[in-house]
């Protein structure tokens, strides 16, 4: 999961490296429901079961976070896609809603409120 967040999904991305991601993360989802197993501890604080749990959350996170960037089609902030280099507020100014299903993440969005500063883009 690690490599694969690092390599597909980092900063730097394309369409390409986020499918293979999202396929890579899937299969690693798919491994945990058919293996994963609290083995029984004998020691007064056995933390096999938080383990396993917080391993199912990273997988699901790590998943919608891959998704979630294989869907935005532009560069904003320190999120980079190669085949997208330019911000495109006409398409993309709005809040991503990301929410848990059994099938995988579902995603909503919601318009943005501007109140006081303009939005602009960043210039370094």
């Amino acid at each position: 999961m690690r490599d694969t967040m690092w390599e597909r999904v980092g900063i730097f991305r394309d369409r390409q490296g986020l499918e293979e991601g999202v396929a890579e993360l899937s299969e690693l989802q798919g491994l945990y429901q058919s293996h994963a197993g609290v083995p029984g501890g004998e020691a007064p604080f056995d933390v096999a079961l938080s383990d396993a749990l917080m391993l199912e959350g990273m997988l699901d996170i790590s998943l919608a976070v891959a998704e979630g960037a294989l869907r935005m089609e532009e560069s904003r902030g320190s999120h980079y896609r190669i085949d997208y280099p330019k911000r495109d507020d006409a398409v993309w100014l709005k809040h991503t809603l990301a929410y848990h299903t059994p099938e995988g993440p579902r995603f909503e969005y919601k318009p943005v409120t501007i109140t006081r500063w303009p939005v602009r883009e960043r210039t370094y």
